[in-house]
């Protein structure tokens, strides 16, 4: 499996927009830098989304801490 990674300036609602179309499974990751000392991450997965693998390898990797969020409706 091939990783594409695209560097891009905008808007978080225009941001958000590039994880279209919401599939099952997720294919796709969105990191948006924040203002302060965070990253966000966002995945385009319709009912399940896994941020917890990026969340707890990433900061692992690169000796940060790491939160996991979820929303549920």
């Amino acid at each position: 499996m091939q990783t594409e990674s695209i560097r891009f300036c905008a808007p978080l609602p225009e941001a958000i927009l590039k994880l279209e179309p919401l599939v099952t499974p997720a294919d796709r990751d969105l990191l948006i830098e924040t203002r302060s000392r965070w990253t966000a991450i966002f995945s385009n997965g319709l009912r399940v989304n896994d941020v917890a693998s990026p969340v707890g390898y990433l900061p692992t990797l690169l000796k940060l801490p790491g939160l996991g969020s979820c929303l549920r409706s």
